[in-house]
Order: C-alpha cells, then structure tokens, then sequence
C-alpha cells in the first residue's frame, strides 16, 4: 500500500496530529517554564513605589552633586586570594583634594543576591581614601560610592568587572 492510497482511504492519521500538535506545545512550554524557574536569582527592587515617587527629588539631588564639582577617581584591584583594593581620590571644582569626607562603599553583584558588600573608605593621603575587603566571586560588581562632606553629598555607581 502507498502512502497515497494510504491517506486516501484512511483518515485515522488525523486525529494524531492534533495530539501530536499539543504534545510539542506543552513540552516547549515544559521546558521554557523549567528554565525560567531555573535560572532566577531572586534580585528584585525593594519599595518600587516608593522609589518611584521620589524620582524628581533624585534629579534635583543629581543638579545638585553636579553643581559642587567634585571629581572622583577611583581605582579597584582584586588579588589571587579574593582580596580587593579600594582606592578612591577625591578633588573638589578647583582640583584641591577633599581630606575631611565619610566615604562609604557598597559592592553588590547585579546578577545574584547575598554577595552584596558595604564598608567605609578611611582616608589613606591627602584625598585618597581605601580600604581593602574580602571579595568572594569575581565577576561583574556594581561599585556604589557615598560621599559627605560639610553636609553635601555625592553619589556615583561604577560597574567593574573584576576577575
């Protein structure tokens, strides 16, 4: 018998391929369902609203940090043991060093929750402040720096890539 003579005076082949439609989209939806349980990593943002409404007050914080002027440089080194070096210099608009500040410095991971690291910069030379802190993964890390002074304030966020 022939496939013609086959399909021409038997139609039980239809059916099954309704099922066999549904049994590929349910398994494709299987397996999409199982890579995305599988691979969050639980980071979401904390009082969304909240932040959301405090936008304006943001920007006009942002004009602010840009009127004072003040440069920041910034220097992070991870050694063989896990170990990072944090060094930061900070100038004012006329290029004087800023010796009397709190710096503050949090490290978080943007891909993964628990690893995230916060720790104060203590001043090292005129300008220069650092600190060095146990890093446990390499990779990708968001350097977030808090800087006050004579109550003014700056804030800056750098990604690094240490390995």
């Amino acid at each position: 018998m022939t496939l013609r003579e086959y399909l021409d005076g038997d139609d039980r082949w239809i059916p099954w391929t309704f099922v066999a439609f549904f049994v590929v989209v349910v398994g494709a939806n299987a397996v999409m369902a199982a890579f995305a349980v599988g691979s969050w990593t639980g980071l979401t943002t904390d009082n969304a609203y909240r932040n959301g409404l405090a936008y304006n007050q943001r920007l006009d914080a942002a004009q602010t940090q840009q009127a004072l002027g003040w440069r920041v440089g910034l220097d992070v080194t991870r050694a063989a043991d896990g170990t990072a070096d944090i060094a930061v210099r900070i100038r004012d608009r006329f290029g004087y060093d800023i010796s009397d500040a709190e710096v503050t410095a949090a490290l978080m991971r943007p891909t993964h929750e628990g690893a995230d690291i916060e720790t104060l910069l203590k001043p090292r030379d005129a300008g220069y402040y650092g600190a060095r802190i146990n890093l446990p993964l390499p990779g990708q890390w968001d350097l977030k720096l808090h800087i006050i002074r004579d109550g003014k304030s700056h804030r800056s966020i750098r990604r690094l890539h240490l390995s």
